[in-house]
């Protein structure tokens, strides 16, 4: 098998999972048929997260995969990689409003920032299906390669950027066409995420593979006026295949898999000025890694997706705090009001298969 078909299957969920983190938007693929277990993360310090209750269950498509909400907190987007839907969900009645078609294993999801525009990326097509939100509707289908993997939406409005096999293509917010390529050498690209002015960009890299099995990651960053790129910690990310970004403090939250089997996982922080990994957050999963997290919009948490729960995570002090919430999830999306977070069910629960639990998020 190819290198590039062989990484499109583990895409596409036939091996393990697809995961990749940032700021309030996550999603991935969780390997089917792990059962629930109790939480090995314990209340560890005294600090005071928000308290997280479960308020409805939305069934949508089978196996979703990725969760986007819309800036005003009123709508919310969701992937279903089997069925090649996209769910809308009215946030207010938590009822899918309109289920809209389109192409072959849809994972990622993109917002214009003022909320008019969805794009949506599809795997196996190699495609991106533009949608006018306020109609529903496919307006236009852009082909950006082999593959299309997690895909940014840069914060000025003006273009979006979506991972391939062998780069990453620029597409033109105005026109819906490309209108540049960032090669990526010797290095497959999984997902894009941005720093708070839009100035540049940030590319999970798949680099190689460990003696242990584990696939190792590095970080492209891309100068979103020049194009010029610069490799940070390539080959040195273990297992990180899903981050998120804290716009507030221009930092990277990245998931690392430490080590398959052993249950150690770890939400590392990459400061965007300095290049450089500040701190790390420990904690336990019985997958041995965190799925696709999500940030609080004041920038105090991250919710983390494991197997069997998802983890609350101080930002400031790094360390895992309240009490995990009993969801075996595969993404998170927090609506940008802070009030709801919106979690995917796994795929190997038949009882939770293609639901979105809503959960209220209520003061410390």
């Amino acid at each position: 098998m190819s290198p590039i078909a062989k990484n499109v299957s583990v895409l596409a969920g036939n091996v393990h999972r697809i995961t990749f983190l940032v700021l309030g938007v996550i999603c991935m693929l969780v390997r089917p048929g792990l059962a629930q277990q109790p939480s090995p993360n314990a209340i560890n310090t005294d600090a005071s997260p928000p308290t997280n209750t479960v308020v409805a269950n939305i069934t949508v498509g089978t196996d979703a995969a990725f969760a986007a909400v819309s800036p005003d907190s009123t709508t919310v987007y969701v992937t279903s990689r089997s069925d090649n839907t996209v769910s809308v969900i009215n946030a207010s009645t938590n009822e899918v409003t309109s289920v809209i078609s389109v192409g072959s294993t849809p994972i990622g999801l993109a917002l214009t920032p003022d909320g008019t525009t969805l794009y949506v990326s599809n795997l196996i097509d190699g495609t991106v299906s533009v949608i006018d939100t306020a109609t529903n509707a496919v307006i236009g289908v852009v082909k950006v390669g082999d593959i299309a993997s997690r895909l940014g939406a840069n914060p000025n409005g003006k273009t979006i950027y979506v991972p391939f096999s062998t780069g990453i293509r620029i597409i033109d917010t105005g026109t819906n066409q490309i209108t540049a390529t960032v090669p990526v050498k010797n290095a497959q690209p999984v997902q894009v995420l941005f720093n708070r002015d839009g100035t540049y960009a940030y590319a999970l890299c798949q680099v190689g593979q460990s003696n242990k099995g584990n696939e190792i990651y590095g970080i492209l960053q891309i100068n979103t006026s020049s194009l010029v790129t610069k490799e940070y910690l390539w080959n040195q990310l273990p297992g990180s295949d899903s981050a998120v970004t804290d716009i507030s403090k221009n930092t990277l939250l990245i998931t690392e898999f430490i080590q398959k089997g052993n249950g150690n996982a770890a939400l590392a922080v990459f400061d965007t000025v300095t290049g450089a990994i500040t701190g790390k957050a420990p904690f336990k999963s019985y997958d041995g890694g965190a799925l696709m997290p999500a940030i609080t919009p004041n920038g105090a948490y991250a919710y983390v997706p494991t197997v069997p729960d998802i983890i609350i995570v101080d930002i400031a002090t790094r360390k895992a705090v309240g009490e995990p919430i009993p969801i075996e999830a595969s993404f998170v999306a927090i609506a940008p009001n802070g009030k709801y977070a919106y979690a995917g069910a796994t795929i190997g629960n038949p009882k939770s298969h293609g639901a979105v639990l809503v959960i209220a998020i209520g003061p410390k």
